[in-house]
């Protein structure tokens, strides 16, 4: 059942959310004064599931040949769709390769890919952990 705007608004009101230095933090505004605390319910630990979505972060260019070495933080299943796309977009481009056939091939096998990719991320793919409640 989807929340209401009061409720969205009393749980916005109540607690906070902050990433810093690429850590995740879940405020609780205590009832008694205007200080953030972990987060508790009826004062024992109970652990909070997140979804999020995460990006890849692009690659560096750099002077030397280091950045060639770097591993993407796109799964590897995923590296053949990049190339197709990378084929596609070269016989797009005028001149001695331009064949807009082959571009179209290359396009729908992409295509296909994102769709697998697509079917991938909507698997349910959780990982264990565990959120510490901390004072501050």
């Amino acid at each position: 059942m989807p929340l209401t705007s009061d409720q969205i608004k009393t749980i916005q009101d109540k607690f906070y959310w902050a990433i810093d230095e690429g850590r995740f933090y879940i405020l609780e505004k205590s009832a008694l004064s205007n200080l953030f605390t972990s987060p508790t319910a009826n004062g024992t630990n109970e652990g909070v599931r997140v979804y999020y979505t995460s990006k890849a972060s692009h690659f560096t260019a750099s002077t030397n040949d280091a950045h060639l070495e770097t591993n993407s933080e796109i799964p590897s299943q995923f590296h053949e769709a990049l190339c197709l796309k990378v084929i596609s977009d070269a016989y797009k481009i005028p001149g001695d390769t331009y064949n807009l056939q082959n571009a179209q091939y290359f396009d729908q096998q992409y295509e296909l890919q994102i769709r697998e990719a697509k079917k991938f991320a909507k698997r349910n793919h959780t990982s264990t952990g565990h959120i510490i409640p901390v004072s501050y």
